[in-house]
């Protein structure tokens, strides 16, 4: 059962998220967006409309707020001469869900038998969706109840079996989602699951107690770079502590040395200093970085350029998977194919 929603802002993304939570295979068309560049065949054009083998059991004005706006589309749809799975004229009505939440698709399925009763109680309803409305207000009423029974019991279990984690790192705790980075205001940092730090995973958790409390005679050595001072493919790492501990035998002072290096890591040893050590004023900085991070491999040529920033090559990977994105990144193309490889890396 196919359902056609006209426009893709708000309002559009969200009754494609609650139709399909039905079941039905939605289409959508908007004049204002160029959907060529996406690979997704639910996204047309006004022309593969007026060609299109599909038809349709409702259409679905996705503009809120604006009725001069869907006089004008209603009439531009009826021009389309478009016909329902029974080969009479498709039925349009306006769709208005401010203020909504994923949360509410589950709602409306436990008010509505299936999707059968779901749309037949949108077909039978006026072209503004006046009894909709009212479901949709009570829903929104109703909300703050399902949240609280939904979600406060598992809060309280994740806070009870993970302490001393922080709210971010509680999210990644509640997610069976695949995900290689973890997202901190000013910072990011890959999820390395070895590592005993649920917080930040860096190669050894960082008691920031003992950072804030330190006497005039304790002096902190921050060690940064990426794979190589981490410790993760040579043994440098290790060699580096050993000879940090010879130089620093001494009677007067004591020293906290700490390894905030992370894999494959360039910018992001400025962006953790600033978000995390800064505060604590670190005496001794050591950044050991080599020629695959320094010469930007997997950088944006554009960024390299104008802001001087050269970064982990997860950044686009990720925004790529997270947003289905058409666009290939460069970490992508450059280990599939090669620095050359149709393109500037």
């Amino acid at each position: 059962m196919n359902v056609l929603i006209y426009g893709y802002g708000w309002t559009g993304k969200y009754a494609l998220h609650l139709f399909e939570s039905f079941g039905f295979s939605c289409y959508v068309v908007d004049d204002g967006f160029d959907f060529s560049i996406f690979r997704d065949s639910r996204f047309l054009s006004y022309n593969d409309l007026k060609q299109t083998a599909l038809s349709f059991e409702i259409c679905l004005i996705a503009v809120s707020g604006k009725p001069e706006v869907v006089e004008i589309i209603k009439n531009k749809m009826f021009a389309l001469e478009l016909k329902d799975s029974s080969g009479k004229d498709l039925t349009l009505k306006n769709i208005a869900l401010d203020a909504y939440k994923d949360d509410f698709a589950v709602m409306f399925s436990e008010k509505f038998k299936d999707k059968f009763v779901f749309l037949e109680s949108i077909l039978q309803d006026d072209f503004y969706l006046s009894s909709f409305a009212k479901a949709y207000k009570t829903i929104k009423k109703e909300y703050p109840v399902y949240f609280a029974k939904q979600y406060q019991a598992i809060n309280a279990a994740i806070d009870k079996k993970f302490p001393k984690l922080n709210v971010i790192a509680k999210m990644l705790q509640g997610s069976l989602e695949y995900g290689t980075m973890i997202h901190y205001p000013g910072f990011s940092t890959y999820v390395d699951e070895t590592s005993n730090d649920k917080n930040l995973f860096l190669k050894e958790e960082i008691d920031f107690e003992a950072l804030k409390n330190r006497d005039k005679n304790t002096k902190v050595i921050a060690l940064f770079g990426a794979c190589t001072m981490r410790g993760v493919t040579f043994s440098l790492q290790k060699q580096i502590e050993k000879l940090l501990g010879k130089m620093l035998e001494c009677k007067k002072y004591k020293y906290i040395v700490l390894n905030c290096a992370f894999p494959a890591a360039t910018y992001e040893n400025f962006t953790f200093y600033s978000s995390f050590l800064y505060p604590f004023k670190p005496e001794f900085i050591m950044s050991l970085c080599f020629v695959e991070s320094l010469s930007c491999r997997y950088s944006c040529e554009v960024m390299l350029k104008n802001y001087k920033m050269c970064y982990t090559p997860a950044y686009d990977f990720m925004l790529r998977r997270d947003r289905k994105s058409s666009y290939v990144s460069n970490f992508e193309r450059v280990a599939t194919l090669g620095a050359g490889g149709g393109g500037k890396s």
